[in-house]
């Protein structure tokens, strides 16, 4: 028989039968010949090449083990079903997917020696005329009563012995001008009708499966398309006037100052945002903004907090010394953060609707919102990793990890580091065109500039090496927003955190006055409005009391002490007289 495994001769003469080893290696072998044989294809039609005599003979001595054969029955399979899956997706009607795939299979199958390209059309045709005969024989079974449905294992079987039996006669002619033998034929339809049923039988039929397999990837589609829509949904759903959406760049201590003071600004000019966001430094005010944190308490926050005082200073040798623990400066960096998410936990007690932020993974940027977690690959697409919003404080610190100085973040099963170090740069307003839907003109943009040494920019492009984001930035800021506000801060860097109350008010002055200037450039703040938010930045004291809560009257809510204290000297006698 042309498949059967001639046996081999030791030095004594006794035969010896292939052992379990050799057919796991001879079936696994037979899979991935199948699996790769697409790309070979792919390869002769550029090089408009064949198979040479010496691969066609490696070929035909594989092909006499049946371990190999079936194993090669496998791959068909699973090229079949991947090839299907993807092809469902397309605008097409259902029924034609399979037939197409069997088509572009059968039209990217490595040619032999003899061959052309010509002969790919009828190689095409085949797969294609094999998957139709595949689809439609179990109904064909079904109306003559030869089996009882269409679903069953019988109509599987049948289908696929049809199939091997045509398939080989096929192949054969075409490359011989002859039939195959009767053996070599009905271990083709053997081998096709088993490998059918098996995949009918546990739930993975041919067509079934594939469909299944489609569906569930239009499923995974349909849901990162529903939490898009929510987050935009979100923003329509606040209705009236055109909103605005404010993001809140990177930049150490130093963004999170100026950011509240831009935030100020918007305040004073009564904008409205439509969302909040930020990274690195800039995501903690947006956050508490987003929250819609009085105006003074944000003046207080950023006033009273010790940005030092935020981060840990780790033992790094401490571990390796104790436990042998190697030191991942990357991942554990010098400073932990988790004082940072208590912060911001602690003052927000839930994820604000208008807030979002980001982090860098290795192969991704994080977008993080109210309504889940999605991911932008390197190449363009998009998954919903999470449909939930994760921890408020453990995303501001995954968007403020800037690697080898402050530890990295795991979330949704990802390493994350500082959002700016991504595709989307410092002030990833792009993101937000592409994530929300909404026009460049529509976006403010918070960017501080001023005392960044060399060495600052070199860190920062290392950062981004360690972080794996080499890439180029997507585009410059002044490109991808409608009004840029660069506030300029020259007594500190962005590395710097122990910071005394001058440069703290240097700093958030700076930013409130860069944006009011911006907002007047634009007509967003005129007239009467503009002269009092423009004198509330000469100075942190005129600020301070220009956002300064009005004090509110206890008769609002009571006003029965109001008639009670107008006249202090009134007896209870005269009270109830006057009642009378």
């Amino acid at each position: 028989m042309p498949f059967e495994r001639q046996p081999t001769n030791n030095d004594s003469g006794k035969t010896e039968s292939p052992s379990h080893s050799n057919l796991l290696s001879e079936f696994g072998s037979g899979v991935s010949h199948k699996l790769a044989a697409p790309f070979k294809g792919a390869i002769q039609i550029v090089t408009n090449d064949s198979d040479t005599p010496a691969q066609k003979a490696s070929e035909a001595l594989a092909s006499q083990s049946k371990a190999h054969l079936a194993g090669e029955f496998v791959g068909s399979a699973t090229l079949f079903i991947a090839a299907t899956a993807m092809l469902r997706r397309a605008p097409l009607p259902g029924s034609l997917a399979p037939i197409l795939a069997g088509g572009l299979i059968g039209a990217v199958e490595p040619l032999k020696q003899g061959e052309n390209n010509q002969d790919r059309i009828v190689h095409g045709l085949n797969g294609a005329a094999a998957i139709a005969i595949m689809e439609n024989l179990p109904k064909a079974l079904s109306k003559t009563g030869l089996v009882a449905t269409e679903k069953s294992l019988s109509a599987a079987l049948i289908s696929g012995m049809t199939v091997g039996a045509a398939t080989e006669q096929a192949t054969s002619f075409i490359q011989t001008g002859h039939a195959a033998d009767l053996d070599r034929t009905a271990i083709a339809a053997a081998g096709f009708g088993l490998t059918n049923m098996a995949f009918h039988g546990v739930g993975l039929a041919i067509n079934k499966g594939v469909s299944n397999f489609g569906e569930r990837s239009k499923f995974a589609d349909k849901a990162t398309l529903t939490a898009i829509t929510k987050d935009r949904q979100t923003i329509a759903e606040e209705g009236g006037a055109r909103g605005w959406h404010l993001v809140c760049g990177s930049g150490g201590s130093k963004a999170g100052l100026t950011s509240t003071g831009v935030i100020l600004a918007c305040r004073a000019a009564e904008l409205k945002l439509d969302t909040i966001g930020g990274v690195s430094g800039g995501a903690i005010p947006a956050a508490m903004a987003a929250a819609e944190l009085p105006s003074h308490k944000l003046i207080d926050l950023a006033k009273a907090t010790d940005f030092s005082g935020l981060l840990d200073k780790k033992k790094l040798l401490t571990p390796f010394i104790k436990e042998r623990k190697p030191i991942d400066l990357l991942q554990d960096g010098m400073y932990g953060s988790s004082k940072l998410g208590e912060l911001t936990d602690a003052h927000v007690k839930e994820w604000p609707t208008k807030f979002w932020t980001m982090a860098v993974g290795d192969h991704s940027e994080m977008m993080f919102t109210k309504n889940g977690v999605m991911e932008y690959t390197r190449e363009g697409s998009r998954n919903l990793v999470s449909n939930k919003p994760a921890q408020l404080g453990d995303a501001v610190r995954a968007s403020c990890a800037i690697p080898g100085v402050l530890e990295s973040v795991t979330l949704v099963g990802r390493r994350l580091f500082d959002g700016a170090l991504g595709k989307f740069g410092k002030c990833p307003t792009a993101m937000v065109t592409s994530h929300y839907g909404v026009p460049s003109e529509n976006i403010i943009a918070s960017l501080p500039v001023g005392a960044m040494s060399t060495l600052n920019k070199s860190l920062y492009l290392f950062a981004k090496y360690l972080s794996g984001n080499l890439e180029k930035e997507h585009r410059g800021v002044m490109e991808t927003a409608g009004i840029v506000i660069r506030p300029e801060v020259n007594s500190f860097h962005s590395m710097k955190f122990l910071l005394n109350a001058n440069q703290k008010d240097e700093a958030i002055l700076a930013g409130y006055r860069s944006a009011i200037e911006q907002f007047a450039k634009a007509k967003l703040i005129s007239g009467d409005k503009l002269k009092a938010a423009s004198a509330a930045g000469e100075s942190m004291s005129a600020l301070e009391a220009y956002f300064k809560p009005e004090p509110v009257s206890p008769f609002i809510n009571n006003p029965h002490l109001l008639r009670l204290t107008a006249r202090p000297g009134l007896s209870q006698v005269n009270l109830a007289l006057e009642a009378k």
